[in-house]
């Protein structure tokens, strides 16, 4: 029984601590974001946000895998039924439901914490690319992709509903794609 309330209480301590960080990296710059903004906001003190995190990098690593693991989440029967452009669609509208938060994550950008995700799920990508040239080239396309056609969606204002911004940047990413499964066929360009 003490152990389960030793593990809600990380829980929800750690639920503290990032809800925390949401709120004060929303409303200010974050390279000015201190350790103490965090403890005063989540109510804890500084050793028990040491407890939990090496400091502040470490606390939005956290931050990004919860992050990737809701677009996981958010895809759900895309990924089983292996469609790579309802995935690709899904994945921006997705970005779209909180796009200030979505742009801190995505402006922030980490392709190397990014790709851990993608790659330490290989189970899920198995079927869904067709050869391994995939893996190689067209799933850093996918992900660049991503967040650049975001990115630029933002800053420009979000003029366009999200619906469209998605279906748009879904034709234009995926006739590349295509054009790439042409060009090995047609040319051998690959070994």
């Amino acid at each position: 029984m003490e152990n389960k309330k030793e593990d809600l209480r990380v829980i929800k301590t750690r639920k503290a601590i990032i809800e925390a960080f949401r709120k004060l990296a929303l409303d200010s710059d974050l390279k000015n974001l201190t350790v103490k903004d965090i403890t005063d906001e989540a109510m804890i003190s500084r050793k028990t946000f040491y407890l939990h995190y090496r400091g502040i990098e470490d606390l939005f690593i956290d931050v990004q895998q919860q992050f990737m693991n809701e677009i996981f989440e958010s895809l759900g029967s895309s990924m089983n039924t292996r469609n790579g452009e309802e995935a690709f669609r899904k994945t921006l509208l997705h970005l779209a439901r909180t796009p200030q938060w979505s742009y801190l994550i995505c402006s922030r950008y980490d392709y190397r914490r990014i790709w851990d995700t993608v790659d330490s799920n290989p189970q899920v990508f198995n079927d869904f690319i067709p050869n391994k040239y995939y893996l190689e080239y067209v799933i850093p396309y996918l992900i660049n992709a991503i967040r650049s056609l975001f990115c630029q969606w933002y800053q420009s204002g979000m003029e366009l509903p999200a619906e469209k911004m998605a279906s748009l940047a879904t034709e234009i990413v995926f006739s590349g794609i295509r054009n790439f499964d042409d060009a090995i066929e047609d040319n051998d360009l690959l070994p």
